[in-house]
């Protein structure tokens, strides 16, 4: 467990620009914020962070998934979604750290797509921001489907 640190300015900064940028959802808790009708497909799925899977601690640094958001477009008949995902890093190192993000959607117990991405940060940031702009779904994305993101350890 990570030990609980008071909100870094620039953090405060990111979260303003995600909140401002697209439909959200506190740190993946609860039911994505309302978006009028006309700007959102008929259904963009929920978006939730993976449990255990919000911090990644390595003996070089440490990040914190702080807010996940998402937006829904139909495109060529089908549901594009961007997911970003920001979050808290500190160094404890002078190596960069390579943040391993997974973006999986599920429907029921199927998993319908899942992509690992890298999000680079240099030591002296405090925060990232990790953006996954290829995710397509079958629109409209039924009730039961879900994107979960967050660090993969596995990889």
């Amino acid at each position: 467990m990570l030990p609980s640190m008071p909100a870094h300015p620039a953090s405060l900064l990111i979260l303003a620009a995600l909140a401002l940028a697209g439909c959200s959802s506190g740190a993946g808790n609860g039911p994505a914020a309302s978006v009028p009708q006309a700007d959102m497909p008929a259904r963009c799925p929920d978006i939730a962070v993976r449990d255990g899977t919000r911090s990644l601690r390595t003996q070089n640094h440490s990040a914190t998934i702080i807010q996940t958001t998402r937006s829904c477009s139909v495109i060529d008949g089908r549901l594009a979604v961007q997911v970003r995902v920001a979050g808290d890093v500190s160094f404890i190192g002078t190596s960069p750290a390579e943040l391993p993000i997974r973006v999986a959607v599920v429907d029921g117990a199927s998993v319908q797509y899942s992509q690992l991405g890298r999000q680079s940060v240099t030591p002296g940031a405090s925060t990232f921001t990790f953006l996954d702009s290829a995710l397509r779904l079958t629109e409209p994305a039924g009730p039961n489907v879900t994107i979960y993101v967050g660090f993969d350890e596995r990889n």
